[in-house]
């Protein structure tokens, strides 16, 4: 039983660590939406995943069936994500291990139980670590295909990539990684391409019926408008974000990591331990879905780093396989000094207001506190009453003031009222950012023009911020 107790222990603080004040943070818009989708009467709720096509369906079935049981407090909604990412760090054990050693799975298991990067989205309510499990079930799966013929195993592969592939559209990156592999390998491997065609066609089928109802019945454009069109710098920022607990502040902690974890990848992908094939697969599963999605995202951006968490995998384990090359006081100490700014970058989650979601629970909170019979309630736009009525039991009824791209005068709202309140949400255009927090400004030119001449002529009487969102409250009388 020896043998087993470091995985129990990398296990125990995977859980730990993701699972312990799951619900401390308010729900930010996105988690806010997971939730009314899998709390609205199904017709509606198919409805409105038709008309936002972003993302699959199938998170959002999922979290359905677990409402059910689980309720809807910020934990449960949150547990899935949580056990979804304690269950990687424990497939992560058996690939590596599979692929490059048992050290070196130790190694990159410990280092993904750490990871501030994926410590985040296992204690948030979106398909994220759902993506990186299924992602790294079919790069296991997949590599146990490549030397089997039985019908069970390539039954496997089409389960988990069909998971895969209705869980989030960047999943498909995963068949060209294959492919590629296949080519790269196809003296070997050349009896399997035909069979792993097939388990493609089978494997895409329920993501194929999904974009026929939309195709059919005309939903969403698939397009996130606040992404913007990625650099070349911005590849590095996604290393940074799988290493630390990206900030955007480069300080001598920050670079000295940077060096540490580059050349243990570097190391780990030309002569690091373990099956050179299985360090070329990694390679390319590493490598290609950032690289083809930057590449596309210089024509309709989808550059966001959280849709690369299915590589998240192949860079701990390429690291952890450089690391397992070096002299072992080296290796210690490299390893060391990796889980130790994991933890440091877990413990920020805590402490740096730069980690903070959208405080909708604070705000909620004050009007609830200071709402009066008569005061009239805006709300920017139409989303963001989904997360501001997750928390808010008060009188008052929020009305949207931008529906569809139609804008409601504020006299208009205002008009038999004796005080407005007015909640906006800041501005949000980080691909490499974990929380988005930053406060509203009013002269940075995030509303309409209308608007902003309709504040600016009010005396406001008080204004509050909270983490990214920002309540206004404006008396209407004759006295101020």
């Amino acid at each position: 039983m020896r043998h087993l107790a470091p995985a129990v222990g990398i296990l125990l603080l995977a859980a730990l660590v993701r699972l312990g004040g799951l619900g401390s943070q308010s729900l930010w818009m996105d988690e806010a939406f997971s939730h009314i989708l899998a709390a609205l009467p199904l017709y509606t709720a198919w409805q409105a995943m038709i008309t936002d096509a972003i993302h699959p369906p199938l998170y959002y079935l999922l979290l359905r069936l677990w409402q059910v049981l689980a309720g809807q407090s910020e934990f449960s909604l949150r547990f899935p994500s949580g056990l979804a990412g304690v269950l990687t760090v424990a497939l992560l054990l058996w690939a590596g291990q599979v692929w490059l050693g048992k050290r070196v799975a130790r190694w990159s298991a410990l280092l993904m139980a750490l990871n501030p990067f994926h410590v985040w989205y296992s204690q948030e309510a979106r398909m994220y670590t759902l993506l990186g499990l299924s992602a790294l079930a079919v790069l296991a799966a997949f590599w146990k295909a490549l030397g089997s013929r039985r019908p069970r195993v390539w039954s496997t592969l089409v389960g988990v990539s069909a998971l895969a592939y209705t869980t989030h559209y960047l999943a498909l990156s995963l068949p060209l990684v294959e492919f590629v592999f296949l080519l790269a390998t196809l003296r070997r491997h050349h009896r399997v391409l035909a069979r792993w065609t097939v388990a493609q066609a089978l494997a895409v089928l329920p993501l194929a019926v999904w974009l026929t109802v939309l195709y059919t019945v005309g939903g969403g454009t698939f397009g996130i408008g606040w992404i913007r069109r990625p650099q070349p710098a911005d590849l590095l920022s996604t290393l940074w974000s799988f290493g630390m607990a990206y900030d955007g502040r480069v300080t001598p902690l920050v670079a000295a990591g940077l060096l540490i974890w580059g050349g243990l990848l570097l190391l780990g992908a030309w002569r690091g331990q373990g099956r050179g094939e299985a360090r070329g697969l990694l390679v390319l599963s590493l490598v290609l879905p950032p690289l083809v999605t930057f590449f596309l995202s210089l024509r309709r951006p989808s550059y966001v780093d959280r849709f690369f968490i299915g590589s998240l995998p192949a860079f701990l384990l390429l690291a952890a396989a450089g690391l397992a090359r070096l002299p072992r006081s080296a290796g210690w100490a490299a390893g060391l000094a990796l889980a130790g700014l994991g933890l440091w970058g877990v413990a920020r989650f805590r402490s740096d207001p730069l980690f903070v979601k959208e405080g909708w629970r604070g705000a909620a909170a004050h009007i609830e506190a200071h709402e009066r019979i008569g005061d009239a309630l805006a709300v920017r736009q139409f989303q963001y009453v989904v997360p501001f009525r997750y928390y808010y039991g008060g009188v008052l009824e929020p009305v949207a003031v931008t529906l569809n791209r139609q804008t409601m005068s504020l006299e208009d709202i205002a008009s038999g009222h004796e005080r407005l309140w007015l909640l906006f949400r800041g501005r949000h255009e980080g691909l490499h950012s974990l929380a988005w927090s930053e406060p509203f400004v009013l002269e940075r030119g995030e509303t309409e023009p209308m608007l902003r001449a309709w504040i600016s002529d009010q005396s406001a009487v008080e204004i509050v911020t909270f983490p990214g969102v920002t309540v206004m409250l404006f008396d209407l009388g004759d006295d101020p």
